[in-house]
């Protein structure tokens, strides 16, 4: 037999520290990374309300890029409803964007 003696959660006490720190450099990256909203001119505004009430009417599939919360995301689907009192789209997906978020909207095949 072994005289071995385990120091248990002790020998592993030093990387706690570690763990904790790991959350608050994910965090950091998360907002350096952010971005500024771009903020459309009217001109571009018409013409997003022009192809969501084309893709709406002939139901199309439209590619979607919004914002949010300093990030630039994508989606893809059909078009739902238009919720014009909360200024909601909702996607076939169940997804909500807000009209004021959207970036780009293109109808694809």
């Amino acid at each position: 037999m072994s005289n071995y003696k385990d120091r248990g959660i002790l020998k592993w006490a030093p990387f706690d520290a570690l763990s904790s720190q790991k959350s608050i450099l994910e965090d950091l990256i998360y907002n350096l990374e952010k971005k500024d909203k771009s903020i459309l001119s009217e001109d571009e505004n018409e013409e997003l309300n022009d192809t969501i009430k084309k893709a709406l009417q002939e139901n199309k599939n439209v590619s979607i890029d919004y914002y949010n919360d300093g990030y630039v995301y994508s989606t893809y689907g059909k078009i739902k409803k238009i919720d014009s009192v909360k200024k909601i789209i909702i996607m076939d997906t169940e997804e909500e964007i807000y009209c004021e978020d959207i970036l780009e909207i293109k109808i694809t095949r």
